[in-house]
Order: C-alpha cells, then sequence, then structure tokens
C-alpha cells in the first residue's frame, strides 16, 4: 500500500500507544517523525488527509542524501546555451533545495525582473501543454525557459507576465472592460475546443493521471477509454439504497457520448493576468482531453479559497460564454463526496481488512 495511507497496523488490532494528540504541534508537521501518530492525527480528522500524505512523503525523503548540483537534468531549454541556467536559478531562489520537513506541494518564486520558477512537485506535463497550446492557438501563455529536474524536485522556468490577475481587478472592471476580457476568453475556449483530438482516450498530453477536482486530490486513471472514464465517475455516484442520498435523485449516469476536446480545467480568475487589454493564462498542469462538459464543470465549481473567494459575478459571465451542461454538471456534483475519499484511510483500512 505504499505511503498513501497510515501503516495497516492501525486497523488490524495491532496495539497502539495511546496518544494525547493536544502535544503535537500542527502547524509544523515536519516535527511528527513518527509515522503512527500521523496516522491517529488523520484518523481523528486533526489533519487532512492531504496533508498526512505529504507529512509521509517527507519522511520518506528524510534519510535520501541531498542532491547535488551535478546532478542537474536538463529536460528542456528553449535555447542554447539557457536563457538562465539551472545553477543560477538554484542561486537566485530562496530556497532552492527541499528539506526532508518540507510537505508543500510547490512553490512560485519571481526570481528577476522577467523570469519566474515553479518548482517542487511539478508536473512534466505541464510544460508538454504549455508548448502545445502555444503552436496550435493565439492563446498568449507565458514562454518555458527551462525545465531541469535535481533529486526529485522539478524547476519550471518561465516568463514572468507583469499585470494584475482578475482575481483582484475583476470587481473594479469598467462593464465595457469585462466585455473586453469575456470575449477575448471564450475565442481561447473556443480555440482550444476546437483542436482535434489525437485518439478517443481522455487525459493529458502524453498520457498519465488526470488531475484536478473531478479527479480527487491526488488524481485518477489513467484511463484506457473515454468510456473507462465515465464508468470510474459512475462507480462513485451513490447507490440508489444510500440512506444519505439526496430523494430527488433520478439516478441518471454519465455517457460516452460527448466529444472529447482540450480543456484547461482551471480557467479561474487567480490564473488569468491582464496585461495592456490582453488576457494571458496560467497554470496548465490539469489541462488535457475530456468531455466536453469538464469544462463547464470546473468553472459553474469554481469558489476560490476562504481568504480569497471568487468574485460573485465571475462565474455567471464565464457561463455565458459555453454551451451549458447543467445535467452533467449535476451528475458529477452528486459523485463528488465520493471522488474527493479519493484517499479515505479509514475506509482503505476497511477494504484491507476484506481482502486480508
Amino acid at each position: 500500500m505504499g505511503t498513501d495511507m497510515p501503516p495497516s497496523s492501525a486497523y488490524h488490532g495491532t496495539p497502539t500507544p495511546a496518544l494525547e494528540l493536544e502535544e503535537f504541534d500542527l502547524s509544523t508537521l515536519g516535527t511528527i517523525k513518527d509515522q503512527a501518530v500521523l496516522a491517529k492525527l488523520v484518523r481523528a480528522n486533526k489533519i487532512s488527509q492531504v496533508d498526512y500524505r505529504k507529512a509521509i512523503a517527507a519522511l520518506c525523503r528524510k534519510d535520501e542524501p541531498p542532491p547535488r548540483l551535478e546532478d542537474i537534468q536538463i529536460l528542456y531549454s528553449a535555447t542554447t546555451p539557457p536563457v538562465i541556467s539551472p545553477a543560477e536559478v538554484l542561486e537566485r531562489l530562496q530556497r532552492p533545495i527541499r528539506t526532508a520537513d518540507a510537505i508543500q506541494s510547490f512553490r512560485v518564486d519571481k526570481i528577476s525582473d522577467t523570469v519566474i520558477v515553479k518548482y517542487g512537485r511539478v508536473l512534466h506535463a505541464e510544460l508538454e501543454t504549455m508548448l502545445f497550446v502555444k503552436q496550435h492557438t493565439r492563446i498568449p501563455v507565458p514562454t518555458v525557459h527551462l525545465l531541469f529536474v535535481l533529486g526529485e524536485d522539478t524547476y519550471l522556468v518561465m516568463e514572468y507576465i507583469p499585470g494584475g490577475d482578475l482575481q483582484h481587478l475583476w470587481p473594479s472592471l469598467q462593464e465595457a472592460e469585462r466585455q473586453l476580457v469575456l470575449s477575448q476568453l471564450q475565442q481561447y475556449l473556443h480555440d482550444l475546443h476546437a483542436i482535434t483530438p489525437p485518439s478517443t482516450i481522455p487525459g493529458p498530453i502524453g498520457g498519465g493521471v488526470c488531475r484536478g477536482c473531478w479527479f480527487s486530490e491526488f488524481g485518477a486513471g489513467p484511463f484506457k477509454s473515454h468510456q473507462e472514464l465515465v464508468e470510474w465517475w459512475n462507480s462513485k455516484l451513490p447507490p440508489a439504497d444510500d440512506p444519505c442520498g439526496n430523494p430527488s435523485d433520478t439516478g441518471e449516469r454519465l455517457q460516452a457520448d460527448h466529444p472529447l476536446v482540450f480543456t484547461h480545467g482551471d480557467i479561474a480568475p487567480r490564473n488569468l493576468i491582464l496585461r495592456d487589454g490582453v488576457v494571458w493564462v496560467l497554470d496548465w498542469e490539469q489541462a488535457g482531453w475530456y468531455p466536453a462538459y469538464l469544462e463547464y464543470a470546473f468553472i459553474a465549481s469554481e469558489t476560490g479559497s476562504w481568504e480569497d473567494p471568487t468574485p460573485k459575478d465571475w462565474k455567471d459571465a464565464m457561463l455565458s460564454l459555453i454551451p451549458h451542461y447543467k445535467r452533467e454538471h449535476e451528475i458529477l456534483i452528486r459523485a463528488y463526496p465520493r471522488i474527493a475519499r479519493g484517499f479515505d484511510p479509514i475506509l482503505l483500512g476497511a477494504r484491507a481488512q476484506k481482502t486480508s
């Protein structure tokens, strides 16, 4: 079962010493060195499943030797030699090499007036996607200068786009400015969805795990076919005899009857930069070939964060630009509680007991 769940002894009756959970500093999980303690914390809902997994991964890295600069692997460079070398990137970063206690997935740091670096658990597919979009559309996307790997971390070195994100600019824009933004975004989505898919297999460019809220925090797949994808979603729907189900549930299921289109998967105002009247699109890590309704579902479910919620009228304005898939969205919403439990230590433990 690897490191994705608490030790099996937590479920099979092995005595575990009593733990006073209040004695641990939950603001810095890197100080907790015992996997049994972390398992106890997540089962008691003191920490999230996401933080549990990251903390376990950090523990597994503690015995590894620190990466060396001579171990750098350059996977892509837009120019020869690179606009900026890996050594210079690392020198400019405040924390160029992750410590064993660091459990954040990735960071984004601006290292000069023109260069920004996304580093940590960065997906290589994001580079492939950005190059693909540049080749097949006119959507303004930052130029990628360099992609390199050092140890377990990937460094995506990109052009920095000055301007303001629409998360904060949208409320202050005049109606004419908003319409200019929306017309650009409508064209961008049209251009993406008009690209001919290379096959009938859903997922990111090059294949692999599907990412985004409709695939759990940890992703799902890869799926061999469109049908397999919708069957996975349908398997997450509550059964007809579920006492917690919605009495108005019609029992509808998703079908593989929509075309696969190239989908950004995170068209949120925080990922859109307005520069001199032009909208630039960032964060392509969740993009891929998905059913036509998924872009609608992503936008319709966008709320932002508790500290920085999505502007109130943003969602309606965006949904007015694309075909409506309210039925499919509602089916996905019904499946979401079980999708979100993509990693549930208690559920997985119960399954392990049944199969042991």
